[in-house]
């Protein structure tokens, strides 16, 4: 509904009438012409304005420098079919009460991007260390690029939460090829679920290289359907982690399809566990460091380990050589036994890890900047998780208290 076009059917209103009852059309007449005339045009013809903290587009494939700043939704089943599991609590709390998925769009994002946007189809895989402060985003930037990864038609590859795993109080079981190993089916086949809703697509056009025995009768022959191995991992709960472990090493193997390996709170992989076995002894999820120490001996020095911790590691080292690429995130939050100073890579990761993960790149996620958590506050407002609003003074006390990070500044305005 233009102003002309609104004038003009004013202008028609008003002609036929005589000039001693055109005296009498008062302006509450006009309001009450205006608010029907625009209910009766069809949603589809109004102009739907933008706000200026959001970005015209929605589509991640489109951002660019212009967007740095901007805040990109999502819907929320939209949101759900890329991560089917969720993120961090603090977020999806966010993404249930305002009904969307609202992410700053912030440098080191785009700059992970803009270096898969270069990437050629025999280049080798990149590998990028997304690390940073408690609490500044790093987990959202992740986020961003996998969004972005999932629209440029990749298959994701994506452990939402390592400390998930090795904090787990579900079920461990000794594994049917090696007993001094542990499996956790219930951690397995929740993960293989959340893989096959977001690959569906891709599971029907990739095909096994290998042959494979589950037991004594079942066999996946080489060249059927990737899905047939996940859905064997979802048939039968004790061959779950060992899907896993078979899936991965056909994705190490493939050529021809990007695929973007992505790892929330990677140093979990390498650090200490809290699970026990069936005889109340702490699991071991590491073995690889006597590895690297006691080459010649690495059979006799085998240790118990987390199977699905072991397959992930492993594939460190037999990452597809064409058009794939290893993104991680580092975490202190809900790591056992804290004893950590630091948050750099150096700091969170063992020196034999960063052997095996050369050449990578390092990607630092730092507090918000001024325009940023103007921006932030802004969205939040709109989308009533601000409620009470906010002035330049309100501004300078969320500012202090939450020094600028991301998720106290999250909590703070959930609480205004």
């Amino acid at each position: 509904c233009t102003i002309d076009t609104f004038i003009q059917s004013i202008k028609v209103y008003t002609m036929p009438l005589p000039r001693r009852q055109l005296r009498r059309v008062t302006f509450a007449k006009v309001v009450d012409f205006a608010r029907c005339y625009v209910s009766a045009v069809p949603p589809r013809q109004r102009r739907q304005e933008v706000p200026i903290f959001q970005t015209q587009d929605s589509n991640p494939l489109n951002f660019g420098d212009r967007d740095l700043g901007k805040v990109y939704v999502t819907p929320r089943q939209a949101f759900a079919e890329v991560f089917p599991h969720g993120l961090r609590t603090a977020f999806m709390k966010e993404v249930q009460s305002c009904g969307q998925a609202g992410i700053l769009i912030r440098k080191p994002a785009l700059d992970i991007i803009n270096q898969l946007k270069k990437q050629n189809r025999f280049d080798t895989s990149l590998k990028f260390i997304i690390n940073g402060p408690d609490g500044c985003g790093k987990t959202l930037t992740l986020a961003h690029v996998i969004q972005y990864c999932r629209r440029a038609n990749w298959l994701l590859v994506h452990i939402p939460s390592v400390f998930q795993w090795v904090y787990s109080k579900q079920e461990v079981r000794h594994s049917l090829h090696d007993p001094q190993t542990f499996d956790q089916p219930d951690e397995a086949i929740q993960w293989l679920r959340n893989f096959r809703t977001v690959n569906s697509s891709h599971l029907a056009t990739l095909k096994t290289c290998g042959r494979y025995t589950w037991g004594k009768a079942e066999i996946t022959k080489a060249g059927s359907p990737l899905g047939n191995i996940v859905d064997q991992g979802l048939q039968k709960p004790f061959y779950a982690t060992d899907a896993i472990g078979v899936l991965l090493k056909e994705l190490a193997q493939s050529r021809g399809h990007k695929i973007l390996f992505a790892v929330d709170e990677f140093n979990g992989l390498f650090g200490p566990t809290s699970v026990r076995d069936p005889d109340k002894q702490t699991v071991r999820p590491v073995a690889l460091p006597l590895y690297s120490l006691f080459p010649l001996f690495s059979l006799q020095l085998k240790l118990q380990s987390l199977n699905l911790v072991t397959h992930f590691q492993k594939l460190m080292n037999s990452l597809p050589s064409e058009s794939s690429a290893l993104v991680t995130a580092l975490s202190r939050r809900g790591m056992f036994h804290n004893s950590s100073a630091g948050f750099g890579v150096r700091d969170l990761l063992p020196k034999w890890c960063l052997d095996n993960v050369k050449p990578y790149v390092s990607v630092r996620v730092e507090e918000y900047t001024e325009d940023e958590m103007t921006t932030v506050l802004d969205y939040y407002v709109h989308t009533k998780w601000l409620v009470s609003g906010y002035d330049h003074k309100r501004l300078i006390e969320i500012r202090f208290l939450a020094a600028r990070k991301p998720l106290a500044v999250q909590q703070i305005c959930a609480t205004c």
